[in-house]
């Protein structure tokens, strides 16, 4: 039997995950360590924005995302988003990932926010 994959979803507003859908969802194999995770985010996210960029809004959340090196990376546990830092601190630090099991299935959910564009947001 193979390794165990998980659901990664992506949010991009502070928002209460258990009554709003994700901006997208990666699969991912199901690991104690954030930084394998946040890699494949990083990819997978890249990749999302490519494939819808020719919507305005996306493009310039792209934009945002790839001139601004402010994002901070936040994760779901005990019911609040908890602060892992920016993103390259968040990958240094490989913290321990925390998983949720719901529906047979194991989760985690990941807030990612541009401080800057955030300014602009909140």
């Amino acid at each position: 039997m193979g390794p165990q994959t998980g659901s990664v979803q992506v949010y991009m507003k502070h928002i209460d995950p258990m009554i709003v859908k994700p901006h997208m969802v990666l699969k991912h194999e199901v690991s104690s360590n954030l930084k394998p995770i946040l890699k494949s985010l990083a990819c997978g996210y890249s990749e999302f924005l490519s494939a819808v960029s020719y919507f305005l809004v996306l493009w310039i959340n792209l934009i945002m995302f790839i001139i601004d090196d402010n994002h901070c990376v936040f994760v779901y546990e005990e019911e609040m988003w908890t602060i892992k830092g920016r993103y390259e601190t968040a990958l240094e630090d490989n913290g321990n990932a925390t998983w949720s099991y719901e529906n047979g299935q194991d989760i985690m959910c990941f807030l990612v926010v541009s401080i800057f564009y955030g300014i602009f947001i909140f």
